[in-house]
């Protein structure tokens, strides 16, 4: 429905003048921004047009995000819808430019579209993921997954602190999320490498030194994450303490087991061997 309009609006825009002439089509087009809530009205068929692809944006990920996601083909479909709406938003955002300035609300300004967009890529990025961990696939992976999903989770979060309306929306809470799960994705990339070096080192009978490496650097993460989960709500606070609680005890015990039994000098953040983000979405051309 928000295609086929934006598609009528677009043909609209090319055959018909809208005013107060006799000539003209004297129709206004209103639009109820959904972040600063203030209300816009122009008489430029374009305001019409891109309201129409923001609404398309934003039902796709609506459906993406409220998928069934029992199965793999299910969580795979999601993705894609995600995807799409990714690419809708990167597509408003050129599109938007030819809008007069008296006419483009928070909605569509730039830093908006960006934001919107790598949400969409993020929440994608993860539901690959949730794939490769049901599939027990190697913890290098999820680590390269998880720190992708970080990133695009950052870029979100970089473009809502760009911009008053979206850092004051709900009260700041929504840039709080965004800002958890940046970091809360770095955490896990690091978590899961720290579980397989431990194991490994429990096999081999060395490498615990790199282990708490990567481990304290886990715990870094959830660290600069707390203040945004607490800021978040309740759920995320929760989800915090829970994590925060998995973590300590491997944590814990890996230090203790290093510093009684290893005796391995533990790398810093400079020293460690990062995880290489590696992306599984990308955007869809929109043609």
């Amino acid at each position: 429905m928000y295609l086929a309009h934006y598609q009528a609006m677009a043909c609209f825009n090319r055959v018909l003048t809208f005013g107060e002439l006799k000539t003209n089509v004297d129709l206004a087009f209103p639009w109820y921004d959904s972040f600063d809530k203030t209300k816009k009205q122009s008489r430029e068929v374009a305001l019409e047009q891109f309201s129409a692809l923001y609404n398309y944006g934003v039902a796709s990920a609506r459906i993406g995000t409220l998928h069934d996601l029992s199965s793999e083909q299910g969580i795979k479909e999601a993705s894609k819808l995600l995807q799409e709406a990714a690419s809708i938003f990167d597509n408003l955002k050129t599109q938007a430019n030819t809008m007069k300035p008296a006419d483009i609300s928070a909605d569509f300004q730039s830093q908006t579209c960006d934001m919107n967009s790598n949400l969409c890529l993020a929440q994608a990025q993860y539901l690959f993921y949730k794939i490769a961990k049901d599939k027990n696939m190697k913890p290098s992976l999820l680590s390269q997954i998880a720190m992708q999903s970080s990133v695009y989770f950052t870029a979100a979060h970089e473009k809502c602190q760009m911009a008053q309306p979206l850092r004051q929306y709900d009260n700041g809470a929504f840039g709080s999320k965004l800002g958890w799960f940046k970091n809360y994705f770095e955490a896990v990339s690091f978590f899961e490498l720290g579980q397989v070096a431990y194991k490994e080192a429990d096999d081999k009978g060395k490498g615990m030194g790199p282990c708490c490496g990567y481990l304290n650097k886990a715990m870094q993460c959830l660290d600069r994450g707390k203040a945004f989960a607490q800021q978040a709500g309740s759920n995320y606070a929760s989800n915090y303490s829970a994590k925060l609680e998995e973590y300590t005890k491997l944590h814990q015990k890996a230090l203790e087991e290093n510093a009684k039994v290893y005796f391995e000098k533990v790398p810093g953040d400079n020293e460690l061997n990062k995880p290489d983000p590696k992306t599984f979405v990308k955007l869809i051309d929109q043609k």
